[in-house]
């Protein structure tokens, strides 16, 4: 009998470690690294169970160790939304740079629209000059005056090119979409 509590406690946290990419579905948007724009321009994001699968991109031309998570935070009446969180996951064997004065965030509108995000001061921006693997990294950026009453169903992408350093381009390219209901 305590043999087989045992390995139902064994397959329960295995079971748990094993899904990566899933998340609460209370998050608004999801992403991982590409290595082109070009890649990453027709994908979108299904739920499978509780994973969530990347339809319309070659394997071959992502890096599914490296995942975002990016959140608008609630809007409320008397308080328009006025920055965008992302998340950073690194699980690659490799640290992916960024600069605070290199990289950049955009976000392209289901119409069209496409706004370049700003950074807030160097002191609230992620403080490294690299994400560890088996690391997170955390940015903020600033939304425009345009998007404070945005939505998660109004966002088509969300792109983070990160890095550049000492003249070195080791750019990588994070492309976030809305998490389907």
């Amino acid at each position: 009998m305590r043999k087989a509590i045992t390995v139902i406690v064994a397959c329960a946290l295995f079971s748990g470690c094993a899904t990566l990419n899933s998340f609460n579905r209370t998050n608004e948007l999801y992403g991982i690294k590409f290595n082109s724009f070009d890649a990453a321009k027709d994908f979108k994001i299904s739920i499978n169970d509780k994973n969530y699968e990347l339809i319309g991109c070659n394997p071959a031309e992502t890096d599914r160790h490296i995942i975002a998570r990016g959140y608008l935070p609630a809007d409320y009446d008397y308080q328009p939304v006025t920055y965008l969180n992302i998340n950073i996951i690194n699980y690659s064997n490799n640290p992916i740079s960024t600069n605070y004065f290199r990289d950049r965030c955009s976000l392209k509108t289901l119409d069209g629209k496409l706004y370049i995000l700003e950074k807030p001061d160097i002191t609230g921006y992620h403080s490294g000059e690299y994400i560890n693997p088996s690391s997170t990294a955390y940015f903020t950026y600033v939304l425009p005056p345009a998007l404070r009453r945005i939505q998660k169903e109004q966002i088509d992408t969300i792109t983070l090119e990160l890095g550049e350093h000492q003249g070195v381009s080791d750019k990588s390219i994070i492309v976030l979409k809305q998490v389907p209901k």
